[in-house]
């Protein structure tokens, strides 16, 4: 597989790692508790079920990017800072659930504490930025960032990230995750959904912002519940 369509995937359908800055208001927790406070297929919705393929661990090549020298600094910043924006990431604690829909819906969850990076970073990011070229030598493509507002806000420190993925070559392809990041008490946390894939064409809906907010708000319930107990 390109490395391109690998980004595409990761951009797509995979999760936004961030780590949580050491401080005060950590509360540590370990993989059981940050399980404990993942979505359940019950937590998501009829016609959902678990997805437990593993994840590629192929990993983008910054020179494939085709950008601002200053974008370019920051996706670095990001990566080595161990946010898993396009794959890779260095949690010292992670736990995580995808989920599968019935149109070809997918939703994923991420749960993880370390010791770098917060949100301003991605939202750095998602301004400079805006959209990069992608190009590897067999596919084309670009990947576009916009923060949007107004989906929900929750835990100490939020945001939405819509990102937009359009191939070119070899064949063409459009698609958009809408993904919510967020910050409570040390642990960080972040949603990201796609909408439904027409079987025949492959045409993809964009994702649906009150599932999106439903679902945030109860992830975002079960995280408090388990850092109050801890």
């Amino acid at each position: 597989m390109s490395a391109l369509v690998v980004v595409v995937l990761i951009a797509v359908v995979g999760g936004l790692i961030l780590l949580s800055r050491d401080g005060d208001d950590t509360v540590e927790l370990t993989e059981a508790q940050l399980r404990d406070a993942l979505l359940t297929e019950g937590d998501v919705g009829d016609g959902f079920t678990a997805d437990t393929a593993e994840e590629s661990d192929d990993e983008f090549d910054i020179d494939e990017l085709d950008a601002s020298d200053e974008c370019l600094d920051l996706i670095t910043e990001l990566d080595e800072a161990g946010t898993e924006l396009f794959g890779g990431g260095n949690a010292d604690v992670e736990a995580q659930a995808k989920f599968d829909g019935p149109a070809g819906e997918q939703v994923e969850h991420t749960l993880s504490q370390g010791e770098t990076s917060d949100l301003g970073l991605v939202r750095d990011v998602a301004e400079t930025c805006g959209e990069i070229d992608v190009d590897d030598g067999e596919s084309v493509g670009t990947i576009g960032f916009e923060i949007v507002d107004d989906v929900v806000e929750v835990g100490d420190d939020s945001l939405t990230l819509e990102l937009t993925v359009e191939l070119t070559e070899p064949f063409e392809i459009s698609a958009v995750s809408l993904g919510v990041l967020w910050e409570r008490s040390g642990t960080f946390a972040s949603i990201t959904t796609t909408g439904e894939v027409d079987q025949e064409t492959f045409a993809t809906e964009d994702p649906d912002e009150g599932f999106l907010e439903d679902l945030v708000t109860r992830a975002d319930e079960k995280l408090a519940e388990v850092i109050d107990e801890a």
